[in-house]
């Protein structure tokens, strides 16, 4: 079910792309986007199974093993 999510359900958490440095940042990155993760993905609008027009790879949401 795509809508919005509390932080306990952050589907970035469970990428195997997310980075994470132990220290809260307002601006939440990965693999997939350096410079921060859209709004879309992280308010839970967007699973991120296709690439978006704006990244510069073709990284998708891959869950943690």
């Amino acid at each position: 079910m795509v809508g919005k999510q509390n932080t306990l359900d952050f589907i970035c958490l469970k990428c195997d792309h997310f980075k994470h440095k132990g220290s809260y940042s307002p601006l939440f990155k990965c693999k997939a986007f350096p410079k921060g993760i859209p709004k879309l993905i992280v308010n839970g609008g967007n699973i991120h199974s296709n690439p978006f027009k704006e990244q510069n790879n073709d990284l998708v949401f891959k869950l943690k093993r």
